[in-house]
């Protein structure tokens, strides 16, 4: 009996060894973890990094990962050097790629850069914090890694690289920065492709944003904040977007975005920030013509009334015929009720 109980404590006490296993270190120069990790490489669950690392330290977490029992990572107080000057405070190119075991990571503070593949196909990771002054996404930063829900984006943010977010099936929520920078943010070719459960954004800038970035999210919701439009591609989203996404603008920017754009100026569910009611051109509109700032509706539905309203809701006039005036220009609510008891709202802009 005392056998089988010394047993089981050992049992447990190596069960709870495995899963509490926390190592801090102290580095004093780069290039040094695995003599100071010794014989503990194997068993160590969360590794505290603190002082200089390199590449061939990332060398060792992603061995200790990937053949041990290594799952949570703190680089909080680390400062990372490249092997030349321009790789410092950067994570090196496939530094953690295809390291499935890893469920966090804490990214040093001071660090600009996220290398190339630095955390692709990390299937187990499913939060991170990017330190505010970060950059750079290089291209397939985070491809595949497919528990990752939400990210809050660097406020010093300028490129999102070439395939960076591909395939993050789980992605929900994306934010951007809240601060104008000096440079216009880049989001490069396929950068966001294929995030399944990705369905509203918010661009709060005039972004360059390339083809295909948004190719495969079925987003309902496009915020932009900015009145001047994001540069997109034809290609940026998928077609169906153009006819299902409500796309948010700021109330002064309709001509920028509709008129003046050629890819935004797709979208047909166009809103102001805030506001319910759709804005449609007249070419959206049931058949129609306009002729010295009168409106009349064709066709054989009886209409019981037409009102122009202000934005805010006033009404401006009414008719009980189907020719309604415009009495000035800009852009204006017009309701339409028709005998069969059908309300629809557009948003008109007369010009």
């Amino acid at each position: 009996m005392k056998i089988l109980t010394l047993f089981l404590f050992l049992l447990v006490s190596w069960n709870n060894y495995a899963q509490e296993n926390v190592k801090t270190i102290f580095s004093k120069s780069p290039g040094c973890l695995f003599d100071l990790i010794d014989r503990d490489i194997s068993s160590i669950t969360k590794l505290i990094i603190k002082g200089p690392i390199n590449g061939d330290d990332f060398v060792v977490m992603k061995n200790m990962i990937s053949i041990a029992q290594l799952t949570d990572i703190d680089l909080s107080e680390t400062t990372i050097f490249g092997r030349e000057e321009g790789e410092n405070n950067s994570i090196t190119s496939s530094a953690f790629e295809n390291c499935t075991n890893l469920q966090s990571i804490i990214l040093p503070q001071n660090i600009l850069a996220i290398g190339y593949n630095a955390f692709a196909n990390c299937t187990g990771l499913s939060t991170i914090a990017f330190p505010p002054h970060m950059t750079t996404f290089c291209a397939g930063a985070f491809g595949g890694c497919t528990s990752l829900k939400k990210i809050t984006l660097p406020e010093d943010l300028l490129l999102i690289g070439e395939n960076a977010f591909w395939a993050c099936e789980a992605l929900e929520s994306v934010k951007f920065p809240s601060n104008k920078s000096l440079y216009n943010i880049t989001i490069d070719r396929y950068a966001f492709l294929g995030c399944t459960n990705l369905r509203e954004i918010t661009f709060n800038y005039d972004y360059f944003i390339y083809e295909g970035a948004f190719q495969r999210c079925p987003l309902t919701s496009i915020a932009c904040k900015s009145n001047v439009p994001p540069q997109i591609d034809h290609t940026t989203f998928n077609k169906e977007i153009f006819e299902t996404c409500a796309l948010f603008i700021p109330e002064n920017s309709y001509d920028n975005y509709v008129w003046k754009s050629p890819c935004w100026g797709k979208f047909k569910n166009v809103k102001f920030m805030g506001d319910n009611v759709h804005i449609q051109t007249f070419n959206n509109l049931p058949d129609c013509k306009v002729d010295n700032n009168l409106l009349t509706l064709n066709g054989n539905k009886e209409i019981y009334c037409l009102k122009i309203c202000d934005l805010k809701g006033k009404m401006l006039n009414k008719s009980t015929t189907n020719s309604i005036h415009i009495d000035s220009k800009g852009l204006f609510i017009l309701k339409i009720e028709y005998m069969d008891g059908g309300l629809y709202s557009f948003k008109i802009y007369n010009h």
